[in-house]
């Protein structure tokens, strides 16, 4: 993308996020990885995109009030969007969805991009500025990522190129170059079945 080149729609980066556990991985890995210079400082729209909080109003007191947080508006808009406490027994995927109709049909009102992620969520340098070169394509759909499914191995790897959420104070961008160069992505070929 280049210097003078603007996307006309703004992007919508939707997160649903409740407690301390799930705010503190958006906080400490999350948005920092957001953060690098080639993802939301790289935005290039004519409408200044939003990041839509779906949180309890506990949870949004700890976010507005983190050092990141204050970072991020540099870049995009927050919105925060309650939800309601997820009630006892119910499953916390089913309760996102809560959130992240409300937040979609927000993006949709507005014909912005949405980009909808989770809080344990870790993003390359330059995957913001990749889906705007994609956009500018006319690609109407870009990403869909492999979620994790243990945290613990993803953690110890993180612990081993050193970045460790524990030892981080302040708020700075965390820059990841490449994923799969770290070895923390597994890029399997898929084969196509015959019919």
């Amino acid at each position: 993308m280049s210097e003078t080149e603007m996307l006309e729609r703004p992007f919508y980066f939707i997160l649903v996020v409740w407690g301390e556990r799930f705010r503190n991985y958006f906080l400490d890995l999350g948005l920092p990885t957001l953060l690098s210079a080639r993802n939301l400082p790289s935005l290039r729209t004519r409408q200044r995109s939003k990041f839509l909080f779906c949180t309890r109003p506990d949870d949004w007191a700890a976010i507005r009030g983190s050092p990141i947080f204050k970072l991020m508006e540099r870049y995009v808009d927050p919105v925060y969007i309650e939800i309601p406490p997820c009630p006892p027994g119910a499953l916390g995927c089913v309760h996102m969805g809560l959130g992240h109709r409300r937040a979609c049909e927000l993006a949709y009102e507005a014909k912005a991009y949405p980009f909808v992620l989770t809080p344990d969520c870790i993003f390359s340098d330059g995957t913001i500025a990749r889906l705007q070169e994609l956009a500018l394509a006319g690609i109407q759909l870009a990403l869909v990522p492999a979620l994790r499914f243990a945290e613990e191995p993803l953690f110890d790897e993180l612990q081993k190129i050193g970045i460790s959420p524990s030892e981080r104070t302040g708020a700075e961008p965390i820059t990841i170059k490449h994923l799969i160069s770290l070895g923390l992505v597994e890029v399997k070929p898929v084969m196509a079945r015959s019919q």
